[in-house]
């Protein structure tokens, strides 16, 4: 191709839809995309000079949304019929990083076997350029510019197109940064370059799942419209993927404005993501999905128990959202100078902000339901108070009924001089399970457990969900030593249970720790006391590898 094949066409506000210079667009994205060093450069002055004739000026906002939205158009419909790769890093990758920072070796280690191929032993070295890569998205979503820029500067000569998930999350941080400086010019020149590498390095649905994040940080203002027809025009197959693409362009949809979508169609596209993995949304895109759909249901006056379900799902959510905010506080505070991270506390400030009004916007909203459907509510009055003291998910006592309910137990125990016996069991790497199969394989694996718990102890023995993988067992009657080795079958029997989600076969072990209590336990503090003893022998079979029973040292009951 010459210079001379493509003449710099006017400006873009409109121009684009007379066919010839429809035409020049088509012709010139189609050589972008296979272009490379100063023909690719040649290219994209050629099309920015549309946006900006004067190369020294940058052109508005306005303009910019003028000109992007038939160039994004050309660059979907051209892409789309483009080659496809199944095998895409990039999208193996992406599907992570609504959960950075990752901080757990193993969890690193599956991301870097994406990177690097299951091949490498992973240095130092790689580990570390993850955690700079980690920094730089974080730095980017919250908005900390100024730290941003800095870590940019120290990664120039560390990233190359060699990783392309790597290169794409450097690509677009530089592109935020240069929005943010209002290098409009620059920001759309990082993203054509961008695109075309992704494309010609990994194929149409990783360049695709580009032009998303490019769309998603364009600021549309008003043209909110258009952003809509892009996005349809990535067509109903990408939409059932079921891959990072299809989810990030079903939220996308989703969360669209009301005069755009309406609440029905919002709705079906959330029923559309519920059916996907829950490893390919984030925490606050999980929140908002069950939001919506409680406020649905409630204000439809659909039915008053998938309504609360879902504001019950927002708040597991929520609560997700705010454990992983204090990662990223912990992360940030480990990765940055103190002067970036005290910088840094005030842009993660308004992700506090947004999550506690969140959470008074959702409270308002559960508690708007449940006077709007008072009659259903009585109803469902008979259960609140066994609710009130039983886990949600696996039907279990919960930490509640720990200080209200076993008074009497205790007193009788103790009057007949019977020892009590206490074991904390936890789930080896549960995190695993959840990055690996998704959140609802988790909760399903717990409700399995809980059952298997149940069958194996005596109905006066109390079974209590005490954490999120923890669970809390009381045995009455019972001596140490017997129920060391009841613990140890348990052990076994957990290991060698088939535990499953959607055909998927899930093993687990568990880390059991024992005590036992031959004095009253009548107060509180005592309760926490044997519930500690518990606990520590129970990390002292973490320690030990695993996947192990450790009783508390007699001598050390005192």
């Amino acid at each position: 191709m010459t210079d001379q094949k493509h003449k710099k066409p006017g400006a873009a506000s409109g121009e684009t839809r007379n066919p010839s210079h429809k035409k020049q667009l088509h012709e010139l994205v189609a050589a972008l995309l296979d272009s490379s060093g100063n023909q690719r450069d040649y290219l994209i002055s050629v099309l920015l000079s549309q946006a900006s004739p004067d190369s020294g000026n940058e052109p508005s906002l306005k303009v910019l949304r003028d000109f992007s939205a038939p160039l994004l158009e050309q660059l979907i419909v051209q892409i789309r019929a483009g080659r496809m790769a199944p095998l895409s890093q990039v999208l193996s990758f992406f599907k992570y990083i609504g959960t950075f920072p990752v901080v757990a070796p193993e969890h690193i280690h599956t991301i870097l076997q994406i990177v690097h191929g299951s091949e490498n032993v992973f240095t130092p070295e790689q580990t570390e350029l993850f955690d700079k890569i980690q920094l730089l998205h974080l730095l980017a979503e919250i908005g900390d510019y100024s730290a941003l820029e800095k870590v940019l500067a120290g990664l120039h000569s560390d990233v190359a197109l060699a990783c392309p998930s790597f290169y794409a999350v450097w690509q677009m941080a530089k592109a935020k940064m240069q929005m943010q400086k209002g290098s409009l010019r620059e920001f759309t020149s990082l993203w054509l370059n961008l695109v075309s590498d992704i494309y010609q390095a990994e194929g149409s649905e990783s360049a695709l799942l580009m032009i998303l994040y490019w769309i998603n940080n364009l600021d549309w203002g008003e043209k909110t419209a258009a952003k809509k027809i892009l996005l349809l025009k990535f067509g109903i197959p990408l939409r059932h993927a079921e891959n990072i693409l299809s989810a990030r362009l079903l939220f996308e949809i989703f969360s669209l404005e009301d005069k755009l979508v309406s609440p029905q169609e919002k709705m079906n596209y959330a029923r559309q993501l519920f059916k996907l993995p829950s490893i390919l949304l984030s925490f606050q895109q999980h929140q908002f999905l069950n939001f919506y759909a409680g406020n649905y249901y409630s204000g439809m006056r659909l039915n008053l128990r998938q309504s609360i379900r879902y504001y019950q799902h927002s708040n597991y959510y929520l609560h997700k959202s705010w454990i992983q905010l204090q990662s990223q506080f912990k992360f940030l505070h480990d990765n940055l100078t103190p002067t970036q991270f005290a910088d840094a506390m005030h842009c993660l400030e308004r992700q506090v902000m947004d999550l506690e009004s969140q959470m008074s916007l959702q409270n308002n909203a559960y508690v708007e339901t449940l006077y709007g459907n008072y009659d259903q509510i009585r109803e469902l009055y008979r259960k609140v108070e066994e609710l009130s003291v039983t886990d949600n998910l696996t039907g279990l006592k919960n930490r509640r009924y720990l200080a209200s309910n076993l008074t009497y137990m205790f007193q009788l125990a103790a009057r007949h001089k019977a020892t009590i016996c206490f074991a904390m069991l936890d789930i080896d790497l549960f995190k695993h399970v959840n990055d690996t199969h998704g959140h609802m394989a988790g909760d399903q694996v717990l409700k399995n457990l809980a059952k298997l718990l149940t069958r194996s102890f005596r109905r006066s023995d109390v079974i209590v969900r005490y954490g999120g993988e923890e669970f809390l067992l009381i045995l009455f009657d019972a001596e140490l030593d017997a129920v060391n080795g009841l613990m140890e079958d348990l052990r076994q029997r957990i290991k060698e249970h088939q535990f499953s989600f959607k055909g998927q076969s899930i093993n687990i072990t568990v880390s059991i720790g024992v005590t036992s209590e031959s004095a009253p336990c009548l107060t509180e503090e005592a309760l926490d006391a044997c519930i500690e003893r518990a606990d520590t022998a129970m990390y002292s079979a973490k320690h030990a590898g695993r996947d192990k029973v450790v009783c508390f040292p007699r001598e050390n009951q005192a």
